[in-house]
Parts: C-alpha cells; sequence; structure tokens
C-alpha cells in the first residue's frame, strides 16, 4: 500500500522531531479513483447504502477479521483501489494509505462484499 503525504508527515514528525500522534481507529473504505499521495477523497464510493468499515488492524499481518459489506442496494460502481482511513464517516477525514485493487471490479444491485483476514496488508517495497 501506498502511503498519503499526510500520513508520511506524521510518521516523519514523529520519528524526526518526536511529535505524538496515534490512530485509535482504522477505516476500510473504496474508491473508484486513484485518491493519489494527496489522499484526495473525491474518488470514494458515491452511493447512499455505502459506508466505510472499521477495521482491527495489525501492521504485519493486514486487517484481523473479515469485513463485510451488506448487498448494495444501490450500484456502486467500478472499485479500483482500497484504502484506510482515520474517519468513518465518508467524505471526512484523512487516507492514510491506499492501493489499487490490481483488478477492477463492479459493486451491483444485490452484490455483498467480503475481505478475508490478511486481505489487506501492507508490503513494503
Amino acid at each position: 500500500m501506498a502511503v498519503t503525504d499526510y500520513f508520511e508527515s506524521l510518521i516523519l514528525g514523529h520519528a524526526l522531531l518526536q511529535q505524538p500522534f496515534s490512530i485509535e481507529d482504522w477505516y476500510v473504505g473504496l474508491w473508484t479513483s486513484d485518491p493519489t499521495a494527496a489522499g484526495l477523497l473525491a474518488g470514494e464510493v458515491a452511493a447512499g447504502d455505502y459506508e466505510r468499515k472499521p477495521v482491527s488492524w495489525n501492521p504485519l499481518f493486514g486487517n484481523l477479521s473479515r469485513i463485510d459489506w451488506a448487498p448494495a442496494i444501490s450500484n456502486w460502481g467500478t472499485v479500483t483501489y482500497l484504502t484506510l482511513t482515520n474517519s468513518p464517516n465518508k467524505s471526512s477525514g484523512n487516507v492514510l494509505v491506499y492501493e489499487p485493487t490490481g483488478e477492477s471490479f463492479q459493486v451491483n444491485i444485490g452484490q455483498p462484499l467480503t475481505l478475508p483476514p490478511g486481505g489487506l496488508a501492507v508490503v513494503a517495497v
């Protein structure tokens, strides 16, 4: 996963200037376009029935439990990126890290979505 400028500044501020920071809660989001290093919120799924999901996170393993979205009641569009954010609310908070889905996929009416444990993992490159 790539790190956004915002998260990078938190990490560097902590490492170089000893500025404290913590992220209490992590949320996984679905994007239909690249949030970029700027952490753009404009590309998140806009459907009214979509919501970010809380995630229990371990940096070495990824998500510790399964993440489930209920069957969509509207079309969510083509998902191309997954993100970790620090807010449960769409269009708020900060994108911390982001990753292309590899293959884009459609979420249509009636379709549930599940990420298995370990389905989100940060890999150092």
